[in-house]
C-alpha cells in the first residue's frame, strides 16, 4: 500500500481558510463594538456568537460544509460514482485510489478478475484520491474524469494504471485522449473546469476523513481493507492466514442475503 506523505482530515488551505475566516468574524465584531453609538446597549454573549457563526457562514459556507466530512462511516453509492456493476448489488466495493501510483495501478487488473467472477452480485466504485508526492497524480485524475465526461473512464483510467504499473513515463493527456477516440477539443476544455477538481477534491476529503493514509483503501460493504488484496486467500507478514477477495466478496454476499456463516 502506497502511503501519503502527510497524514491529515483536511488539506493546509482548509485549516487555514477556516483560521483566516474565524479572526476576519472576530475583528468585525469588534469593529462593530467600538463604533456603537454612546447610550446603544452592547449586544449579550449570546447575540455575539449568533453573529459570530453569521458573519462565519457568510464568508466561507464551503468551508463550514466541509467540516461535516468528518466521518464514521464510507458515504454509500450513488448514481455519480464510476460503478461497474447494478447499484444495488448485494456486495459493494468501494475503492479510493491513485491510478497513477505504480503500487495501487496493480489493484485494477485484480478487481477487473474479481468483476468477472461475480457479475451482478458485486458492485465496484472507484474514487479518485490523487498522491500528494506525486506531482502528475492530480493531473492524471483530472485527466480520467474528463474522459468520463465522454463515457471512457474505465479506458482511461486502465490506460493510466497499466502504464504506471509498469512504471513507464505517461503520455501526454491529450495524446491518450485521441487514442482512445474522445473528442480532443471538449476533453482539452475540461481540464481545467474546477467542478472536475472539486469533485477529486472531495474525494479526497472523504477518504482522508476515513483515516485513509494510502492508496488503495477500499470498503467491501463498509469493512476497511487497505492496500492491494489478492483474489486469494494468502498468508500475511505475522505468519496468518487471511481471506482474499474472492472470499470476502462471497461473504459480503452470503451475510447481505441473510445466509447463516
Amino acid at each position: 500500500m502506497t502511503k501519503k506523505v502527510t497524514h491529515r482530515h483536511f488539506t493546509d488551505q482548509f485549516l487555514w481558510t477556516v483560521i483566516v475566516v474565524v479572526l476576519l468574524a472576530f475583528i468585525v465584531l469588534w469593529i462593530y463594538q467600538k463604533t456603537m453609538k454612546p447610550g446603544t446597549s452592547k449586544p449579550t454573549s449570546t447575540e455575539n456568537q449568533a453573529m459570530v457563526a453569521d458573519n462565519l457562514k457568510t464568508a466561507n459556507q464551503e468551508a463550514l460544509e466541509n467540516i461535516d466530512l468528518t466521518l464514521s462511516e464510507v458515504p454509500p453509492l450513488t448514481s455519480t460514482d464510476h460503478l461497474l456493476g447494478p447499484i444495488e448489488a448485494p456486495a459493494q466495493l468501494i475503492i479510493y485510489t491513485d491510478f497513477s501510483d505504480p503500487l495501487a495501478a496493480q489493484f485494477v487488473p485484480i478487481i477487473k478478475e474479481l468483476k468477472s467472477k461475480f457479475n451482478d452480485d458485486l458492485v465496484v466504485a472507484w474514487r479518485q484520491h490523487p498522491l500528494t508526492n506525486n506531482p502528475l497524480a492530480n493531473e492524471a485524475a483530472v485527466a480520467i474524469e474528463c474522459a468520463a465526461k465522454q463515457g471512457k473512464f474505465f479506458d482511461y483510467a486502465e490506460r493510466i494504471a497499466t502504464i504506471s504499473a509498469q512504471e513507464q513515463i505517461l503520455p501526454e493527456w491529450s495524446a491518450l485522449a485521441s487514442e482512445l477516440n474522445l473528442k480532443v477539443d471538449d476533453f482539452n476544455n475540461c481540464l481545467t473546469k474546477p467542478e472536475v477538481q472539486a469533485t477529486i477534491d472531495h474525494w479526497s476529503a472523504e477518504a482522508e476523513a476515513l483515516g485513509a493514509i494510502g492508496v488503495p483503501t477500499s470498503f467491501l460493504n463498509k469493512k476497511l481493507l487497505t492496500g492491494v488484496y489478492p483474489l486469494e486467500d494468502f498468508t500475511a507478514s505475522d505468519g496468518q492466514v487471511k481471506s482474499g477477495l474472492v472470499a470476502l466478496v462471497q461473504e459480503a454476499i452470503k451475510a447481505n442475503q441473510g445466509v447463516v456463516q
